[in-house]
C-alpha cells in the first residue's frame, strides 16, 4: 500500500495568520543533539512571539530547517504552549527521520489543541510506520472529525481499513477522498480500490 505523504502545507496556511498566546515559563529543549537555544529572556510580547513563528515558517518554506528550528525553539522559550512551534518542530524532526522526537512534538501540539488536524494527520502517519494500526486509524478518524474535507486523511484511513480486512468501510473512505479531491482517483485505482462515478 502506498499512503499519502506527510502534511507540510500548514506552514503556508499559517504564515500570514498566526494567533499566539504570549508569555510563559522559559524552558529549553533537553533533547540529545538538539541545537542549543538562548532562553535567557523569560518572556516576550505576543507580537515578538508571532514574529518568531513567522520567521521560522518562512525559513522552513525556504528549506532552511536549521534556522526554522532555532526560531521555533525560541518561541517555546516564551510560549511553551504554541501549537504551531510544536507542530513545525515535529515536521522538521519527522522529515529528518527522527520520528520519536517528531511524535513528541505532535503530541505537545495536540495537548494544546486536541483538534489540530495537521498534527493528527502526521501523527497517524508515524503510528502507521510504527505498526500501531489501531492508533493510526483512531488518529485519522479524529483528523476527519476536525476537518471532514480532509481528503488525504480519508484516503489513508481507507487504505488502512482495507489492509485490516474492513474492505467495504475502506472503499467508502477512499471514495469519499476521491469525491473531495478528484486528483486522488488515479492513486485509488493504482491501489485496486473500486470507485463509482466518472
Amino acid at each position: 500500500m502506498t499512503f499519502l505523504p506527510v502534511r507540510s502545507s500548514i506552514t503556508r496556511r499559517v504564515a500570514s495568520a498566526v494567533a499566539v498566546v504570549a508569555l510563559g515559563a522559559c524552558s529549553s529543549s533537553s533533547k540529545p543533539g538538539a541545537a542549543a537555544t538562548d532562553c535567557a529572556a523569560k518572556s516576550a510580547s505576543a507580537k515578538a512571539v508571532a514574529t518568531l513563528v513567522q520567521k521560522g515558517i518562512q525559513a522552513q518554506i525556504a528549506g532552511n530547517d536549521t534556522e526554522a528550528e532555532k526560531n521555533f525553539k525560541k518561541v517555546l522559550c516564551s510560549d511553551t504552549n504554541n501549537k504551531y512551534a510544536h507542530y513545525n518542530l515535529g515536521l522538521i524532526y519527522q522529515t529528518r527521520g527522527n520520528n520519536s522526537d517528531g511524535e513528541d512534538e505532535y503530541r505537545k501540539a495536540l495537548a494544546v489543541d486536541a483538534r489540530f488536524g495537521p498534527a493528527l494527520y502526521n501523527l497517524a502517519i508515524l503510528r502507521t510506520l510504527a505498526k500501531d494500526i489501531d492508533g493510526a486509524i483512531a488518529l485519522y478518524r479524529r483528523a476527519i472529525v476536525s476537518n471532514p474535507k480532509d481528503s488525504n486523511a480519508h484516503f489513508n484511513l481507507g487504505l488502512l481499513l482495507r489492509e485490516e480486512g474492513q474492505t467495504k468501510a475502506g472503499n467508502t473512505e477512499v471514495q469519499t477522498a476521491v469525491n473531495i479531491d478528484a486528483t486522488l482517483r488515479s492513486k485509488a485505482i493504482a491501489q485496486g480500490v473500486p470507485l463509482t462515478g466518472s
